[in-house]
């Protein structure tokens, strides 16, 4: 399973999240057609395999949060920083050893026309073995 598909797996498992954005969580791109948001949007920015340790990787994952408000999008950043950061645990078939939030950004996107908050997360992670 790849670090995008866990990370859906992941945001689909937290009950607070989805009461918030159900299942509008989308790889790489805003969709043409939304509804009433607030949305996720996820990419993989980069992702290795840590020197030394074979099957164990780190990644960068940039998550933008959409709100068709300032404090849509806050709600579900608020989520966000409480059940991610710091994460350790699985995530779809992936063991993720621990998650750091970094770099936040907030703004407003013209093309989907919402409020945009933006962060990275940093995930060491391993393929679980069971």
């Amino acid at each position: 399973m790849s670090l995008a598909e866990s990370f859906y797996e992941w945001t689909q498992a937290e009950p607070e999240l989805t009461e918030l954005v159900a299942d509008r969580v989308y790889p790489a791109r805003f969709p043409q057609e939304v509804s009433g948001g607030p949305e996720l949007v996820y990419t993989v920015i980069s992702s290795n395999t840590e020197l030394g340790s074979p099957g164990f990787m780190q990644a960068r994952l940039q998550i933008d949060i959409f709100g068709k408000s300032f404090a849509a999008a806050e709600r579900v950043a608020k989520v966000l920083r409480k059940h991610l950061h710091g994460y350790r645990g699985a995530a779809g078939s992936q063991i993720w050893q621990g998650v750091v939030l970094e770099n936040e950004q907030s703004g407003f996107d013209d093309g989907p026309n919402r409020f945009r908050l933006s962060f990275d997360a940093r995930i060491w992670w391993s393929e679980s073995h069971e």
